[in-house]
């Protein structure tokens, strides 16, 4: 009867371990927040620029097909887009943690608002609290600090990814010559 009663509390679940990268553990809470905004994502890019979505949202992605020819799910997909995006921030934080970069001020603005309207969003729906509405759009299991944590953690790492892109510079003799020696594969 304990063990029923610490289960649903959610305790466990919360803090299990769903899979590690990068020697990072995460939780299966981390790991649906993770998913859900890579679906999310897509969803926006599908609908936004050809006016559709990709899959049914009404039925689970993992009865829908994304590649015949393999039988690869959308739900397969989805996963697998999800820990690319994990092991990228994961290798991105530990370069943040080991070059001492910090946020830049723009994207420390951007986190902030994005804090503020989680504070909010919840007042002009269905729910009745904050967390509620986090448990709804990022899984049971989510808590208001672990999701602050999580924000914090995409913002630095896509920040630091920016950073980093932002950094390389090319001519257009640069490109030209990388077109030339490799025009047969490029073509």
């Amino acid at each position: 009867a304990a063990f029923l009663v610490i289960w649903n509390t959610g305790l466990i679940q919360r803090n299990a371990t769903a899979v590690t990268i990068h020697g990072v553990k995460y939780t299966a809470a981390d790991t649906q927040y993770y998913f859900n905004t890579t679906r999310l994502g897509i969803l926006n890019f599908y609908y936004s620029n050809l006016g559709m979505l990709p899959f049914d949202t009404s039925t689970s992605t993992k009865d829908q097909v994304y590649d015949s020819s393999t039988g690869q799910t959308w739900y397969d997909y989805l996963m697998e887009q999800t820990l690319n995006t994990m092991s990228l921030y994961a290798s991105a934080l530990d370069k943040v943690q080991e070059e001492g970069y910090t946020i830049s001020e723009s994207s420390q603005e951007e986190l902030d608002a994005a804090l503020s309207s989680l504070d909010t969003a919840w007042e002009s729906t269905t729910y009745t609290s904050r967390d509620a509405y986090i448990r709804a759009n990022y899984g049971p299991y989510m808590t208001y600090d672990r999701l602050v944590d999580l924000y914090s953690d995409a913002y630095l790492a896509q920040d630091y990814l920016n950073h980093v892109q932002d950094s390389f510079t090319y001519t257009d003799e640069d490109y030209e010559a990388y077109y030339q020696e490799n025009a047969n594969t490029l073509d």
